[in-house]
């Protein structure tokens, strides 16, 4: 909005309160939100309220460590873990500064900093959770503008490019599953792109022999050593995931019901150890496979982290021109982002198939003129 001198942004802070309560509020105008704001601070620096109100003296040590004890009280655990790596990692860059002196230039230097060492995704991570933590401050009255918003910051570690199975390559780890007890954990993964901790969450009860479906409950992490059984990431994980006959089989000839998860080491009651699992069973199994593949197909394969199983059952359901809603709810996911963020370059002719719709030039492909 502008006001009589022609200054197009506004900053409303409250000044005080009266004698009821209520806040007073007022304005300050710029010619950029960056001006308007300095001049609101600079009104409550003249007016005392450094002396007067606490909250002008928060660091961003106090207003993190506030953020997260919130965050703490309904956050899942293994959530509430990862985010205090963030919390760690950011008070090590702003500690004791005072909230109201950080700018956007500020963050942006913290994170440019950080890129020497950290990767893109990561750097991504630090970003949310910094304007996580400034979002509390404004919400609370503390700050009037958020100063990780629409900030630039140079990414020099690019994410690596997920790894993918091709259609051959999986149907020959698939086809070795069959043949080892311990290939069920990735025949579940490969197949149906379940993850680690959904896997070795499944339980045998979760399973029903008679619909070929598999409840996803639960999920298994490690949080600061030890083992936690949750819930999954999000509502959406929590799902039932369509099984093949074939599947229902391997785990009636592989598992013990007397045993209460599908993939389990030496205790009936007690799930796998994901780090273990990640060596004692996935790594050994998966250099199994890469042998018996050189020697019955006659080609090589390489062993990619389990993670990217689920990357590859995916691709490979929409390089099927699967159904794309079918997929995400297979997989977990809410709505079709996920698809968008994991295939952000669409094969267009393949979407003109899909769709039926001709191409310009008028030269359909031969599929087309079939149909």
């Amino acid at each position: 909005m502008k006001n009589n001198t022609g200054c197009r942004y506004e900053v409303k802070i409250t000044v005080g309160k009266s004698l009821d309560g209520s806040p007073i509020r007022k304005s300050f105008y710029g010619k950029s939100k960056r001006e308007a704001k300095a001049k609101a601070e600079e009104y409550l620096i003249e007016n005392g309220r450094q002396a007067k109100d606490p909250a002008y003296n928060v660091t961003y040590k106090d207003l993190a460590e506030a953020y997260m004890k919130e965050k703490e009280s309904y956050l899942r655990p293994n959530s509430v873990y990862r985010m205090k790596t963030l919390l760690r990692k950011t008070i090590e860059a702003l500690g004791d500064r005072k909230i109201v002196s950080v700018t956007k230039r500020d963050v942006s230097d913290v994170l440019n900093a950080m890129s020497e060492k950290y990767t893109e995704n990561y750097l991504k991570d630090l970003h949310s959770f910094l304007a996580s933590v400034f979002k509390y401050a404004v919400e609370n009255g503390w700050l009037s503008v958020n100063p990780c918003a629409g900030i630039h910051y140079k990414v020099k570690n690019k994410a690596k490019e997920r790894r993918v199975y091709t259609q051959e390559e999986a149907d020959a780890i698939l086809e070795y599953t069959l043949r080892r007890a311990e290939g069920l954990s990735v025949h579940l993964m490969l197949s149906y792109g379940t993850t680690i901790s959904e896997t070795l969450g499944m339980q045998y009860n979760d399973v029903n022999f008679e619909e070929g479906t598999i409840r996803i409950e639960r999920a298994v992490t490690k949080i600061g050593g030890n083992l936690d059984v949750n819930d999954p990431k999000n509502k959406h994980r929590k799902r039932v995931i369509a099984i093949s006959s074939e599947t229902v089989e391997l785990i009636r000839k592989n598992c013990d019901p007397s045993f209460r998860y599908l993939i389990h080491a030496d205790d009936p009651e007690s799930p796998y150890d994901p780090q273990r699992w990640r060596w004692q069973v996935y790594a050994k199994f998966m250099q199994a496979a890469q042998n018996y593949i050189v020697d019955n197909y006659g080609y090589e394969i390489e062993i990619i982290n389990p993670h990217e199983l689920r990357h590859t059952r995916a691709t490979l359901w929409v390089e099927q021109d699967r159904n794309l809603y079918a997929i995400a709810e297979e997989m977990g996911w809410s709505d079709l982002q996920m698809l968008k963020q994991v295939y952000g370059h669409p094969d267009i002719q393949k979407i003109k198939n899909m769709l039926g719709i001709s191409n310009a030039n008028g030269n359909d492909n031969e599929k087309d003129r079939n149909e």
